[in-house]
């Protein structure tokens, strides 16, 4: 029987531009690339029963970015892989719009830098990998 890793992603747009953080060299997981802030569903977010991917899209947000989602944070698309250490993830892909800018205080140990970047920059970037700009554009298609 397999199990699977449930991770959660969040595309966060303000103006037009997204907020892409860098993963830190020694990352299990897309080490050094681009990439949209999130991470794994933990126990803990088993006390949101009914809306826990959510709850797991902020509580990583606070804890990567340092600032706290509004609802609402929309289901985009889920994708299906084997990570390089021969996990199943089952990758969960959110989006929300933010009305104003945030005051980001990233993590010094998970965010070692973030930036706002427009679609054009994300595609040209030489350390974006496809995913991650497929999963920005199922988020907003209109834009790729």
């Amino acid at each position: 029987m397999k199990t699977y890793l449930a991770v959660i992603e969040c595309v966060i747009e303000y103006n037009h531009k997204f907020l892409i953080i860098r993963r830190p060299n020694n990352s299990q997981q897309a080490a050094g690339l681009l990439s949209l802030p999130g991470g794994t569903v933990e126990a803990l977010d088993e006390a949101h029963r009914y809306d826990m991917l959510r709850n797991a899209v902020k509580r990583e947000i606070f804890e990567e970015l340092g600032f706290h989602l509004e609802d609402p944070i929309d289901y985009v698309l889920t994708s299906y892989f084997v990570d390089n250490k021969g996990r199943h993830v089952i990758d969960s892909i959110f989006h929300h719009k933010l009305t104003s800018m945030p005051i980001i205080i990233p993590s010094p140990i998970e965010v070692p830098a973030y930036y706002w970047m427009t679609i054009e920059e994300i595609n040209n970037a030489p350390h974006a990998p496809e995913w991650l700009k497929k999963y920005i554009g199922a988020a907003h298609p209109r834009l790729v």
